[in-house]
């Protein structure tokens, strides 16, 4: 069963699939550190995407294995998890070992779906909040936001780093983004593969804090959709604060997840509109307090591409 557990929480999500989790398994007790090799010091500086993904793999775990967080010690990123597997006081979760594993994000074509949204909507506890971001204030802010992660060469290549254009990567089927799941054409991943890294492509990164007056006016060019996904904001009330705030507002986005799974929608990260400081501004008086998650929700059009996983979990007991 433990096995089983693992492979479950290996599926939670992280920014740019990194999977910082390091797992140690002893008996019944779980200890989950970092990997300060896949962190994002450039595109997550505060840590507050490391700690969502700790607490989506943390939620993953519990439904998994029937598991209790006992405690959290240390500052991000230098922080460690303790979970009990089977204790006593572990209430018994409405998802299973199958929902965990069915759940993925989808970078396609999404189909609104306002009525199955708010049957979820209606059912979330009070402290979690979830406000719609209006299509035009998307629209207005989307060149800003898409563009940051190119702000600074240096991000941009720390982006660029993780992603997996060609299969002849050699950590194609462990982690990070691949063309399929980006939903890039394979055979346009191969040549931006090639390109990036070539020295015309270099020279490309080196320059990337020049496209941003040429994307934005192309953005203006491209038409409104007439099926636009419901753009939303994810937050908590008391906003987060502490490691452990986080981590919690982490297993209550794993949690709602997985209802928007169970309704038969799949949700489309956005973390850039609520990285990039103007936007975070923005959304930040929709949601009336801090933006932990932004996303696009809908229907899935078509089949979705599953994105690769590690295997790692160290066996104290073994």
């Amino acid at each position: 069963m433990i096995d089983a557990a693992l492979r479950a929480a290996a599926r939670a999500p992280s920014a740019h699939n990194t999977q910082p989790w390091i797992v140690t398994v002893d008996g019944d007790l779980v200890t989950v550190t970092v990997d300060p090799d896949r962190l994002l010091p450039l595109a997550d500086p505060h840590h507050r995407d490391l700690l969502l993904g700790l607490g989506c793999w943390v939620e993953s775990f519990a439904i998994a294995a029937r598991a209790t967080l006992e405690a959290v010690s240390g500052t991000a990123p230098h922080v460690t998890l303790n979970l009990r597997i089977d204790a006593p006081t572990s209430p018994t979760s409405a998802f299973t070992i199958a929902d965990l594993e069915h759940r993925q994000v989808d970078r396609g074509r999404l189909h609104p779906d306002p009525t199955a949204l708010l049957t979820v909507l209606t059912d979330l506890p009070d402290e979690v909040v979830v406000e719609d971001i209006p299509e035009p204030v998307w629209r207005r802010l989307a060149p800003t936001a898409q563009l940051h992660l190119a702000s600074t060469p240096a991000m941009l290549r720390e982006t660029l780093s993780w992603l997996r254009l060609h299969p002849d990567d050699p950590r194609y089927t462990e982690d990070g983004l691949t063309a399929d799941c980006l939903r890039i054409p394979r055979r346009l991943g191969v040549v931006a593969h090639r390109l990036l890294r070539s020295r015309p492509g270099q020279l490309l990164v080196d320059i990337s804090h020049r496209w941003h007056r040429p994307a934005r006016l192309l953005a203006r060019l491209v038409p409104a959709g007439s099926s636009a996904p419901t753009r939303v904001v994810f937050g908590m009330t008391p906003a987060p604060e502490d490691e452990a705030d986080w981590i919690d507002a982490g297993r209550h986005l794993m949690r709602l997840w997985l209802a928007l799974d169970k309704a038969g929608l799949r949700v489309a990260v956005a973390s850039e509109f609520k990285d990039e400081p103007s936007c975070a501004a923005t959304i930040a008086e929709i949601a009336g307090t801090t933006p932990c998650a932004v996303f696009s929700v809908g229907r899935s059009t078509g089949d979705v591409p599953r994105s690769h996983r590690l295997s790692r979990v160290s066996r104290a007991d073994a």
